[in-house]
């Protein structure tokens, strides 16, 4: 049993941090994400870096503004988890006027102060943009709101890639309750 626990963990770990995400939305798959701010599209996130890749701004979509497709998504972090990495993986436009909003409630509008908790500009890069987005060095557990908008009259593609890892308070018990069991059977 511990084995298989220890295997299964550490199948996790690497996966989580060697950069092959998981798709878990796109659109040329799985249809437009919801136009809609008070209708989010719910997307399901599982350990590891998780994708979700659009096309935003002057697409002939529904939108948040002027016509322009903005995208609005959400997910919920399960108990014992966390986003520790929130990168942008795609970014093609000539604009660089595109913003990623976050909420960690509904969004109840999108011209009002407080319609949403933070924001980040971004490219394509390097960076991790989760303590500029959030303010926070990781989501925890619970429900998370996202708003993608390009400002500008073009259409942009993009990637945004979800690192979930274990809290580090379950990470701690769970490898206390291993070796709980470990020296127990001895």
């Amino acid at each position: 049993m511990n084995r298989i626990f220890a295997l299964a963990f550490s199948a996790a770990l690497l996966t989580a941090s060697n950069g092959l995400a998981v798709t878990i939305y796109d659109e040329d798959v799985d249809g437009d994400l919801s136009g809609d701010f008070t209708m989010p599209t719910v997307v399901t996130l599982g350990f590891g870096p998780n994708s979700v890749s659009g096309q935003m701004g002057q697409n002939g979509s529904t939108g948040a503004s002027n016509g322009s497709d903005g995208d609005f998504f959400r997910f919920t972090v399960p108990a014992g988890a966390e986003v520790t990495e929130i990168f942008v993986d795609e970014y093609e436009t000539t604009e660089n006027q595109s913003f990623l909003g976050y909420r960690g409630s509904p969004f109840t509008s999108l011209g009002s102060t407080g319609a949403i908790d933070g924001f980040e500009l971004f490219s394509d890069g390097p960076a991790n943009i989760i303590g500029a987005l959030t303010g926070l060095p990781a989501l925890g557990p619970g429900d998370h709101f996202f708003w993608v908008q390009e400002t500008s009259p073009v259409t942009v593609d993009y990637t945004l890639r979800f690192t979930v890892v274990p809290e580090p308070a379950g990470l701690l018990l769970a490898c206390l309750a291993g070796l709980g069991l470990a020296a127990r059977r001895r």
